[in-house]
């Protein structure tokens, strides 16, 4: 099947512009913790330095999700990070709006749309990103554009039905859910997407406009590495710091390790590699850092794998423990759609000047990434070759021969800062153009009982001021 050609970051000009300014719609968000927070939070820590006056709107006292506080020591003092409690899963479905779809953030969406409405009558922005999962981020960010005639950018850093962890459920669930991301891509100024695949995947649901289509991956800020001197330095080998570090060769995971990633044939190779060789299984150690299935774990320490586990951390730490590894462990996904994947982490893995083990099919765009940048090789995900490469690395790390990561160099492309400038030139884009459409100025509607209150008319309001500005433009 033909797929739309997708534009690139890198074709976009430079528009040089007054100082403008962005609502970020991210329910989860610093000082909530967690890989899924570190792209919003890089966006709105750079393009506020590059002159963006960057408000974002986020929900508070996320249920169990981990919290991190330092994280947002690390954005500007201009940075307006504002929200509301996401309430307990028991008291929400208690609520008109918590039906369970499209997700269980809904109500917290529903209340955010009128306190919103009235920060943004007082004080307007010029473009609203929010940015997927979960949904209702995504219903939030287009009420408010359609209300307020501001140009809108949704952003995938995961695909919602053709991703490989979706389930969906029941047919009428999948149908839902596809009709709502069709909606959500259709009506957006711009999409944004991590990776060219997934871009391309996207731009299916579009036909016609792969103008809008821009791949915008995830990234480092080297900030955090400051102390990374492999990367800095560019050494070709970590080996004159074994006579300081445990006498095992250490492979990290950093990261949440789900079954997913994890699975049966990664277990049966280190399985085999202990079995092949009980000396080198010995010297060899699994760190698990942050949360983990214990299915997984327990198949593991059944095996003879000496595995650690750190349990959740912060972000900080999560970075010490990088550095502090010899290899880093970084298994694909499986599943349709597994192959557009470019996990997170992968980026913040190559600064921390560690050779990244790779283990997933060459075709995967996050081994393409890491073999273009340099600093990691690369296995299929079959027991037998996975025994072999780890006896391979240890062997090596014996000998004290063992590679570090790339250098900083290779990274230029890939740091938060050039990631949000690119972001922040699709925001003056789509800002110029719907300038240039000449669309009517936001009229203040009629006030009564549920403007007011937000608990109804929600969708069925802003579904009708759509319908009724494209009828316009169409007479």
């Amino acid at each position: 099947m033909h797929r739309a050609e997708v534009a690139s970051t890198e074709s976009l000009e430079d528009v040089a512009s007054p100082r403008r300014s962005v609502l970020i719609v991210a329910c989860t968000f610093p000082p909530t913790g967690g890989s899924g927070v570190q792209r919003p939070a890089k966006f709105a820590k750079y393009l506020a330095r590059l002159g963006w006056d960057v408000r974002v709107w986020c929900g508070k006292e996320l249920p169990g999700f981990p919290v991190d506080a330092t994280l947002l020591d690390d954005l500007p003092a201009g940075v307006r990070v504002e929200g509301l409690p996401v309430r307990a899963d028991r008291a929400a479905r208690r609520r008109r709006f918590s039906c369970g779809w499209p997700d269980e953030r809904l109500e917290w969406a529903a209340r955010s749309y009128p306190r919103l409405m009235t920060a943004l009558r007082r004080e307007p922005v010029d473009a609203i990103f929010s940015t997927f999962s979960p949904p209702s981020n995504h219903l939030l960010g287009w009420a408010l554009a359609a209300r307020f005639r501001v140009p809108w950018v949704a952003d995938f850093r995961d695909l919602w039905t053709d991703d490989c962890a979706y389930a969906g459920g029941s047919l009428l669930r999948r149908f839902l859910d596809r009709r709502l991301e069709r909606f959500f891509i259709r009506h957006a100024d711009a999409v944004t997407a991590v990776s060219d695949a997934q871009a391309r995947l996207l731009a299916e649901r579009d036909p016609g406009r792969p103008q809008k289509f821009v791949t915008i991956t995830n990234g480092v800020d080297l900030e955090d590495f400051a102390e990374t001197t492999d990367v800095l330095t560019g050494r070709s080998s970590h080996a004159a710091e074994r006579e300081d570090r445990p006498a095992q060769f250490i492979l990290a995971h950093v990261g949440r390790l789900e079954r997913q990633r994890f699975g049966p044939e990664l277990v049966e190779g280190f399985a085999r590699f202990v079995r092949h060789d009980a000396e080198r299984g010995r010297s060899l150690r699994l760190r698990i850092v942050g949360p983990a299935n214990a299915a997984v774990v327990e198949s593991l320490r059944a095996a003879g794998i000496d595995v650690e586990q750190t349990g959740p951390i912060d972000h900080g730490e999560a970075i010490r423990q990088m550095r502090d590894a010899d290899a880093l462990l970084l298994p694909a996904a499986r599943g349709r759609n597994a192959e557009s994947l470019i996990p997170g982490k992968t980026f913040e893995y190559l600064a921390s000047g560690r050779m990244i083990w790779f283990v997933g099919s060459v075709s995967c765009e996050a081994w393409r990434r890491i073999e273009a940048i340099g600093g990691g090789e690369q296995t299929d995900p079959a027991p037998e070759a996975i025994a072999t490469q780890l006896a391979s690395l240890a062997a090596r790390w014996r000998g004290g021969l063992f590679p570090a990561g790339c250098r900083r160099e290779a990274l230029a492309a890939y740091t938060r800062e050039a990631l949000a400038q690119r972001l922040g030139e699709v925001l003056e884009r789509v800002i110029e153009a719907r300038r240039g459409r000449k669309v009517a100025r936001y009229e203040e509607p009629r006030h009564d009982r549920r403007h007011s209150t937000g608990e109804e008319g929600f969708l069925t309001l802003d579904l009708a001021a759509r319908h009724q500005g494209q009828a316009g433009a169409a007479r």
